[in-house]
């Protein structure tokens, strides 16, 4: 069987799992003689910078065109030879990832000795080979740069046609969030459950060491690149012939801090705050020139906490009395209970005396002022995180190069802003583990052929987990907040898998890139919400139960209360809800079962494109997928 067709055949059977781009990069320019008449069939070989082995081989073609596919983007040595030519070596070529490295013409002087030319790479790039709108941040670049939290996705909005501001989510090109596509060595790390917020939410929360480059191409994307009108790929860094590796710790604390005002005001402490962010990272040789290693692993411990208010009762509207301004401005109280002749109710009782007492309110500006008052407290808001990331390079021959990332990253969260109750520790913490794996393999049996499996998956669930128990019915109180904190156990596994076939063909003055790609979105969301019964105190429409004999000269307003104040008091029901859900298809409604879903998303996808060259002035990119 031709060996072409049977790598293809074998990605199509490997093609089972999930999402797609490709990472890798490519290079091509043109070779002429002094008169800039084309030479074909000259060397030409990609070292990896100080490397000794060429990690890619490949020629020009009759009018002198080359082109290499599938480099994992580094920066490289390029060398140029033909019998009868000086060699020309072009130092330090930086390959970014998912982009075409065009090369100006690269021309060799005729000699007859044993002779070699040395160019810098800042003067032999230049972009003439593709359309695409495209920015690459480097890792150099994203240290440089300003980072409170060490994220790599933030610095996008540095870049044109990415725009966002306090109140909205990022877009690209005035686009909606969820046209954009995000990857990770190839590899899809959206949440593709909730995709409203893609660009600046990924579960895996990538930090600065584990990217080596981001790249933005906002339009006119290489038919490769899919799932998406705006592309960011990032890839991971790789280890190089020098060993290289850092540390790093950072801390940032409230000693120096001061309170806001309206703290100050209100009474309440400084929030405290201490957060330690530790790592280090260390990539290099196993083997030179054949077999590299990265491993980086970064943790954020920050124990801090946030101002947070609850609405309570004052000391007389505790005891059932209604304290209001009649329309003559006059102070009047009434006790509701006994205008009603009704007695309190004994479980709203106890509901009440776990709300806390009026000695606790240090806000004035919250409530009427008169009944009800704002009690400010601080809440603990930590979080933990662990971000682990391995990743291997082999290159068995110029030929045959493999590769392999794996990342694991942990997310603990507190969610204060889920929390209704009184509590000063959050019942509820966001628990995010994400698992990613990426693996390719480039094979380049010919000078005008290469191929690119690529394969993995990204695993990421997202659990709110709560430590509220609820054997009981709700009872929602009205004037008050629920000492029951009510957010319910939910969240989402969301799994992507992904494979992928890419080659590039060059036949004379046409690169014809073509491949296959598949990606598969396997959901599962659960809910507990509303799953309890939940009895709401209130007056129905169908309660003829009135005070307003006993309210002279009150407003509107100041009636509701008075009605909210009654109902909390003798524990007085407005409405009940209880949500049921199945089990099953066969199940019908059951009492106390969650909500589960069950998602399936399958993508497949042909590309093909000709890249046709149609003289050194004009070259035509025709495509489609």
């Amino acid at each position: 069987m031709n060996s072409r067709l049977f790598s293809l055949l074998v990605s199509a059977f490997l093609c089972s799992t999930a999402i797609f781009a490709q990472s890798s990069g490519r290079i091509s320019g043109v070779v002429t003689d002094a008169t800039g008449s084309s030479i074909p069939g000259a060397s030409i070989e990609l070292f990896l910078a100080g490397g000794a082995t060429p990690l890619l081989k490949s020629q020009t073609g009759v009018d002198g065109n080359f082109f290499i596919a599938g480099v994992r983007p580094e920066n490289y040595d390029l060398h140029i030879a033909s019998t009868g030519f000086r060699k020309e070596i072009i130092r330090n070529i930086k390959v970014d990832t998912s982009l075409e490295l065009s090369l100006k013409t690269i021309k060799l002087e005729i000699s007859a000795a044993a002779e070699t030319v040395e160019v810098s790479a800042e003067s032999a790039v230049v972009q003439t080979a593709s359309a695409e709108v495209a920015t690459t941040v480097t890792n150099d670049q994203l240290r440089r740069l300003p980072s409170a939290n060490r994220s790599p996705v933030g610095l996008l909005l540095t870049q044109a046609g990415v725009s966002s501001n306090a109140r909205t989510s990022t877009t690209v090109n005035g686009l909606r969030p969820s046209f954009s596509n995000v990857t990770f060595d190839g590899i899809n790390i959206q949440d593709n459950f909730i995709r409203t917020n893609s660009v600046d939410y990924q579960p895996n929360l990538l930090l600065l060491d584990q990217v080596a480059e981001v790249t933005l191409v906002t339009s006119n994307s290489n038919p490769a690149l899919g799932n998406g009108a705006a592309q960011i790929n990032i890839s991971s860094p790789s280890g190089s012939n020098q060993y290289r590796g850092g540390l790093i710790w950072n801390n940032r604390n409230n000693i120096a801090s001061a309170n806001t005002w309206f703290n100050n005001r209100n009474g309440v402490a400084r929030p405290f705050l201490n957060q330690n962010q530790f790592g280090g990272s260390i990539g290099g040789p196993i083997k030179k020139d054949k077999l590299f290693f990265y491993s980086n692993y970064e943790a954020l411990r920050a124990r801090q906490q946030s101002a947070t208010t609850r609405t309570i009762l004052r000391a007389d509207a505790r005891r059932g009395i209604m304290t209001y301004r009649d329309n003559g401005g006059s102070l009047r109280q009434v006790n509701v209970l006994t205008a009603a002749n009704l007695t309190p109710d004994a479980r709203a009782q106890r509901l009440l005396a776990d709300v806390p007492g009026p000695e606790f309110i240090n806000r004035n500006d919250i409530g009427d002022g008169l009944n009800t008052g704002g009690y400010s407290f601080n809440i603990r808001d930590n979080r933990t995180r662990d971000n682990v990331l391995g990743k291997l390079d082999y290159n068995l021959s110029s030929k045959h190069a493999f590769a392999a990332t794996y990342t694991w990253n942990r997310d603990f969260d507190d969610r204060p802003d889920t929390s209704n109750d009184y509590s000063k520790t959050p019942p509820v913490v966001s628990e995010v583990v994400s698992k990613l794996f990426s693996v390719s393999h480039r094979w380049s049996p010919s000078a005008t052929f290469t191929n690119e499996l690529r394969g993995g998956f990204n695993l990421a669930p997202g659990v709110f987990n709560t430590t509220t128990q609820f054997s009981d019915p709700i009872i929602a109180p009205t004037l008050v907040g629920n000492p029951l904190n009510t957010f319910r156990y939910q969240g989402r596994n969301t799994n992507t898998y992904s494979a992928q076939n890419n080659s590039t063909w060059i036949k004379n003055k046409h690169t014809f890139q073509f491949g296959y790609q598949s990606q598969l979105v396997r959901v599962k969301s659960f809910n507990e919400a509303a799953i309890t019964p939940t009895y709401t105190m209130g007056l129905s429409a169908g309660n003829t139960l009135n005070i307003d004999a006993a309210l002279p000269g009150i407003n509107a307003g100041d009636r509701g209360i008075a009605n909210n104040l009654l109902v909390l008091q003798a524990g007085i029901i407005g409405s009940v809800a209880q949500t049921f859900n199945v089990k099953d298809r066969q199940s019908g409604f059951v009492a106390n079962q969650a909500e589960v879903r069950n998602f399936t998303n399958d993508n497949y996808a042909l590309y093909f494109q000709d890249k046709w060259k149609v003289n050194r002035r004009l070259t035509l990119n025709l495509g489609v997928r």
